[in-house]
């Protein structure tokens, strides 16, 4: 093209609380061409950018990438030279644990101007809406950050056990699915038994659960109570204090009925932002409910995701709402399938669905009408 390159911002978007969002990463999505974003941004900080403004999901979970890195990395240097405000939209801080380094490098060695937004990262938002101090005189004068999230074979091996078991609060991210190996470890490299552990789900976000045991227990718990990922784990005498310097009081979800929006899912640019636009709309409204967003395909959470998370958190009256889905297979035939097997599993939760929505100005309301005529017509 004849200008110059446009600039890429690599944006954190913080733990999840839309309040914790910086002042500066809030300026730029409003003057964002194009956003650039990843699986883990809430749909609350989403709703903060423009209709107008393009929007390219590029998020990854473990076993499933819309985009793997290199792809992700070439994408920023094609939309620097399209458009003149790039913003490239993560969780946390790009430069903790958010391949905002590697992105940077690539931006470098293209001639592609950039300027990094700082989040404030999940590792230490999160313990904090917890109750838990990473350092406190009386307990810790030292902390570390790892992750969880490398292979089995290149984590065990890539990670310095002894000094790492040394510090006196950790804090492992993407680690649930390793936290049998982690506490093995650092138990063999001189960490008590008993040193306490927590994990957090959902920090910051009103659906916040936590899970607290011991180095030599908290797998088993772990296992028992069907924690799904993400979560952050934090290991060290001051999640003992956690009962006492305990300040957020995460919303109860038990009463009332929670209510799943149910799309196909695209890995197509915007494609799916209308579902998650609409969820915010709903929960800013005065309806008795609370929406959430889940993907038949392609997209994070899914069905059977978002139906666990939910009745972990106490839910027992779920309603899904399928939206924009033709009258074939997936309403007839695999949506009920999924909605049995997850009855089966969750025996004591009534689970229910409307018929299927199309897409108008008139979406929101239709959406009430359909739950209250279903509450009326049972299952």
């Amino acid at each position: 093209m004849d200008r110059a390159p446009g600039k890429v911002y690599l944006v954190g978007a913080g733990p999840g609380d839309p309040g914790l969002l910086t002042l500066r990463a809030a300026d730029l999505l409003q003057a964002a061409d194009v956003v650039v974003h990843d699986n883990l941004i809430g749909d609350a900080i989403l709703a903060m950018i423009p209709a107008s403004t393009r929007r390219i999901y590029v998020g990854k979970h473990e076993g499933s990438h819309s985009m793997n890195q290199d792809k992700i990395n070439d994408l920023l240097v094609e939309l620097s030279l399209e458009y003149a405000c790039v913003v490239r939209l993560k969780g946390g801080n790009p430069f903790i644990f958010g391949r905002g380094g590697e992105e940077a490098e690539v931006l470098v060695r293209n001639g592609v101007t950039f300027e990094v937004v700082p989040g404030i990262s999940s590792g230490m938002a999160v313990p904090t809406y917890a109750g838990i101090p990473l350092t406190h005189r009386n307990h810790a004068s030292s902390f570390g950050f790892i992750t969880g999230h490398e292979a089995p074979d290149k984590f065990y091996a890539s990670v310095n056990w002894k000094s790492v078991a040394a510090l006196d609060t950790l804090v492992v991210y993407m680690g649930l699915k390793r936290i049998a190996g982690i506490a093995e470890q650092l138990m063999r490299y001189g960490k008590a038994a008993d040193t306490p552990v927590a994990v957090i789900r959902a920090g910051t976000l009103p659906e916040q659960s936590e899970l607290y045991g011991r180095l030599d227990d908290i797998a088993a718990k772990v296992e028992r109570h069907g924690l799904k990922p993400p979560a952050i784990i934090v290991i060290g005498s001051v999640v003992g204090l956690h009962e006492r310097l305990q300040w957020f009081a995460p919303q109860e979800l038990s009463h009332g009925k929670d209510i799943i929006l149910l799309a196909h899912g695209s890995t197509a640019d915007a494609a799916s932002d209308g579902i998650r636009d609409m969820a915010v709309r709903l929960n800013a409204g005065k309806s008795p409910y609370r929406f959430h967003c889940a993907f038949l395909e392609r997209e994070e959470p899914n069905l059977e995701t978002m139906v666990e998370q939910l009745c972990q958190q106490g839910g027992a009256d779920i309603c899904v709402v399928p939206l924009f889905l033709s009258l074939g297979g997936h309403v007839q035939k695999d949506i009920p399938m999924r909605l049995d097997a997850l009855r089966q599993r969750f025996p004591d939760r009534k689970i229910d669905m409307t018929d299927v929505l199309g897409c108008g100005p008139w979406t929101d309301a239709a959406v009430l009408s359909r739950i209250r005529y279903a509450e009326k017509a049972g299952p």
